[in-house]
């Protein structure tokens, strides 16, 4: 068999576009039928710009650039049709970096940023690619486009994997129709990928491009209203059988007067550990004699910031696998039972734990509070917590696969609703802290937008209103959090935190506000 090779950036092709002149696929185009695919894209590419795009993009435009330094839209050179190259367009939903060009985002990629998240789980970072349908480089429906690295790699693995470049690259495709989508994990993923967009380039008609187009507004709908819990076998863990399977493991359980919890915790941990630690850092009530009388080995250690307590209390575990559990948490039944058969895949894998939310008495389902992953169960030789002032977060020196245990954490951090709320302006003082110390500014489009978007976001885009006057509750104190929060950064910024309650939250100064 011989292959044709272009390898010349000046005629705009891909670095490396294979040809093959032997058992290639045929393919014959269809004039009348891309005649009319073609004016379909236009349409319905002219009607996007003109009923959503033109006031989406200046929203977001402030929303991103309140998130993260850098442009508003993310241009990345793609392969197209023919292999010819064409910059593809998003909405910037991660980090600027040297690696965007060469290393696909994941799920829980660190460069992808808050808001990015959101962008990316609902499509929207998709939506200017229609600018890229319009300019005629892509079309609605077709194989997605890839990277140019990418391309390579996947003509290496496949030798003709190219026959998918004989149409236009879409927005959606087969494939992501069939669950194949964001990162590649092998050449099995790689494989399915290329059958699916074979068979759409073979049997391309406008009844298959209207029904791919419905399941995609359908797929993304269903994962609107399925936020709790992403069942995936790539972020699920599944439980290993039998007995030998079984990996020890310590309870380290950070408590400071956390007396009306800490026995329901300490009970739904019972038979998970022959090493269960509770570290008090200066208690006032009766939690470390409920900790003893529960059988806990129990330390005394100083508050030292989040992230340094956390690591503090690890160090006096007994087993290298730690399983991390705040005192107003509790183990489920199910969680119990696949922490019974657990083993780890390997030692730079860190397990994630859905957190199941109760402000007083009410478990909360939506507003943002069904999809809070925790990261609890991690192995101390590779993984430590970092130092930020607010929302802590594990580090490691090594590269980490994070996977999802089944089961709840069933969170009781909210006794009344006045609580939350104080919490809450606790947590926004914490935040603007942690911000400064890492340069970020405050600026008045903070002050005056990001209140309203953070209420709409909780209470209109994650269906707070279904939570009844608890969701309007919530809504409502995470728009005062927003404001607080920037407020509280601005004087910090202009070295007016004097000003900050400090009789209220004396504790919360006790860190550097000099930058990094």
């Amino acid at each position: 068999m011989s292959r044709a090779e272009t390898t010349s950036p000046s005629q705009g092709r891909a670095i490396r576009y294979i040809v093959s002149t032997e058992a290639q696929p045929t393919y014959e185009v269809n004039k009348p039928f891309a005649f009319v695919k073609r004016a379909f894209d236009v349409i319905l590419s002219s009607l996007v710009l003109i009923l959503v795009l033109w006031w989406l993009v200046p929203i977001l435009a402030i929303l991103i650039k309140m998130d993260s330094r850098g442009p508003v839209f993310f241009r990345q050179k793609r392969v197209g049709l023919n292999g010819k190259l064409f910059d593809c367009l998003k909405f910037r939903s991660i980090i600027v970096n040297n690696d965007a060009d060469k290393r696909q985002a994941a799920s829980n990629d660190p460069r992808i940023t808050s808001l990015g998240k959101f962008l990316r789980f609902s499509c929207i970072d998709e939506l200017p690619q229609f600018l890229n349908v319009l300019r005629g480089d892509m079309s609605i429906v077709g194989p997605r486009p890839h990277m140019i690295s990418d391309c390579k790699y996947f003509s290496e693995q496949i030798r003709e994997y190219d026959f998918r470049h004989l149409v236009r690259p879409g927005i959606t495709g087969m494939a992501q129709i069939k669950g194949y989508r964001g990162k590649t994990s092998g050449f099995l993923d790689v494989f399915h990928r290329f059958q699916w967009d074979a068979y759409y380039v073979r049997n391309s008609s406008l009844s298959l491009d209207f029904r791919l187009i419905v399941q995609t507004f359908m797929q993304i709908f269903k994962g609107v209203l399925q936020m709790r819990k992403k069942k995936s076998e790539d972020w699920v863990e599944a439980i290993p059988s039998g007995a030998a399977a079984r990996t020890p493991f310590s309870v380290v359980i950070v408590a400071k007067n956390g007396a009306e919890n800490i026995g329901p915790l300490l009970k739904s941990v019972q038979g998970l550990s022959d090493d269960i630690i509770v570290c008090d850092s200066g208690t006032s009530d009766k939690s470390i004699e409920l900790a003893k009388q529960a059988g806990a080995k129990v330390f005394e250690i100083a508050w030292d910031g989040y992230g340094e307590t956390k690591n503090e209390a690890a160090s006096h575990a007994s087993h290298d696998w730690i399983l991390a559990l705040d005192a107003n948490e509790m183990v489920d039944a199910e969680l119990h039972n696949i922490l019974l058969n657990w083993s780890p895949r390997t030692n730079s894998t860190v397990y994630r734990v859905l957190w199941k939310n109760f402000l007083g008495d009410k478990w909360v389902k939506h507003s943002d509070w069904s999809t809070s992953w925790k990261n609890r169960l991690y192995n101390k030789q590779t993984v430590a917590w970092d130092n930020a002032i607010s929302h802590t977060d594990i580090t490691s020196p090594n590269e980490l696969n994070f996977l999802k245990l089944e089961g709840y954490l069933e969170n009781h951090a909210f006794k009344t609703e006045q609580e939350y709320k104080e919490k809450m302006r606790e947590s926004a003082l914490l935040t603007a802290m942690d911000y400064h110390v890492r340069e970020k500014r405050s600026t008045w489009l903070h002050l005056l937008l990001s209140p309203g978007i953070c209420f709409m976001k909780k209470y209109i885009f994650r269906l707070g209103f279904l939570d009844g006057r608890t969701g309007w509750l919530i809504a409502k104190t995470s728009a005062d959090y927003s404001f607080q929060k920037y407020w509280a950064l601005w004087k910090l910024n202009h070295k007016k935190f004097h000003k900050l309650d400090l009789d209220r939250f004396p504790a919360l100064f006790s860190y550097r506000l000099q930058p990094r």
